[in-house]
């Protein structure tokens, strides 16, 4: 399947990148380069399928030879190389990363891995530092809504070690035993690093056929269990999974804004999601165009303090298809127009985190503006 797939987007996978899309179906592009500096934006395209509830081929991330854990531990060795190269790091994927998309030890894994709450050291080994690397946007779709939500938040459980399988005899060393496999390119992780990862090779059958199985640990999900026989594995499905949204999807993000802003302080490596709207839609099409920081301002001029590569504002258009099916004769140059901007909409300056955190707070004292998110979540259908 990955083969094929990687056929029709051939020109969007780079070469050195279709061993891994072979293996996972994920792979990282360099898709900026500032202006005036070095570095730039580096995408990773991610395989949620991987950590979603509703795949019930695969299983949580605590097996040691679970894809979902392999993507995490690729996703970490590609902020290393993105410390070495000076590069910062955007994410998208299609499901949006949250506790009832995501199997429970996936979503830790993932928030705690993007927060990079033990960070990654550079590939460079005479860099030592704990210098971050800036993950500007994570970028979702799926559920057809126009909406964001906070990562991180959940501290209790990112830096707990029973998120994920431990395996150190280091009581100062925070890392989990994949992170460090990962760190020190030993173990699986560190053969998927040489033979696939870091360069453009024709896999080995032993990537494919790992010598260890452990899927039947199902400690996410009592409605699957897997019988292996000689060559393969099947999975079981007692119960058919039922994926939708939240009764009152709104009601819920509000809650989530409520537990984050309680904590006093947040948690300073917070991180925001979004998930864009649907060409393809359940509501009415749309999409959004983002904007941001391309070069640094100078000292003193507008947005002068943040990073190079900062979201600043994205504009949501849409397809009132309500109202263009009431006309005779269809303008396809109009058949998109804006619905709003963010900043104008929101009155705020940027999309950087701390942005985010008072527009929640401003939205949760507010029942006018309650009203009007709820309305533009779900394009102005609701």
């Amino acid at each position: 399947t990955f083969r094929a797939l990687e056929r029709s987007w051939r020109p969007l996978v780079p070469k050195d990148q279709v061993p891994t899309f072979h293996y996972g179906g994920y792979f990282a592009k360099d898709v900026v380069d500032y202006d005036g500096r070095k570095g730039g934006i580096t995408a990773l395209s991610l395989n949620t399928i991987y950590w979603y509830r509703a795949n019930a081929k695969v299983g949580g991330c605590r097996a040691k030879d679970s894809p979902g854990l392999a993507q995490l531990a690729w996703i970490r060795y590609q902020m290393r190389r993105a410390r070495m190269r000076n590069r910062d790091i955007i994410l998208l994927g299609h499901v949006l990363p949250n506790r009832d998309n995501y199997r429970p030890s996936c979503y830790h894994g993932y928030a705690r891995t993007v927060t990079q709450t033990v960070p990654p050291p550079a590939l460079n080994s005479s860099d030592s530092s704990e210098e971050l690397v800036n993950v500007h946007a994570q970028l979702f779709g799926h559920s057809n809504v126009d909406v964001w939500a906070f990562v991180g938040q959940e501290a209790k459980w990112i830096n707990s070690h029973d998120a994920l399988l431990i395996a150190t005899e280091n009581v100062t060393d925070k890392r989990l035993w994949w992170e460090r496999e990962v760190d020190e390119e030993s173990g699986r992780f560190g053969k998927l690093i040489r033979d696939v990862w870091s360069t453009d090779v024709t896999l080995h059958a032993a990537i494919n056929q790992p010598d260890e199985r452990a899927w039947e640990d199902m400690e996410d999900d009592p409605q699957v269990h897997f019988t292996e026989s000689a060559d393969h594995i099947v999975p079981v499905v007692n119960a058919t999974v039922k994926q939708s949204l939240p009764s009152d999807f709104v009601e819920s993000l509000l809650k989530e804004f409520e537990r984050v802003l309680v904590q006093n302080p947040p948690n300073p490596r917070l991180g925001v999601t979004t998930i864009s709207p649907s060409i393809i839609p359940k509501y009415v099409p749309s999409f959004r165009i983002f904007h941001y920081l391309r070069s640094q301002p100078a000292q003193g001029e507008r947005w002068w303090h943040l990073p190079v590569g900062t979201l600043l504002d994205y504009d949501v258009y849409w397809a009132n298809i309500h109202k263009l099916n009431t006309k005779a004769q269809i303008d396809v140059r109009s058949f998109f127009t804006r619905l709003y901007r963010f900043s104008d909409e929101y009155k705020i300056d940027d999309l950087s985190i701390n942005s985010y955190l008072k527009w929640a707070e401003r939205l949760l004292s507010s029942k006018a503006l309650r009203k009007r998110f709820r309305s533009l979540t779900y394009l102005g259908t609701q």
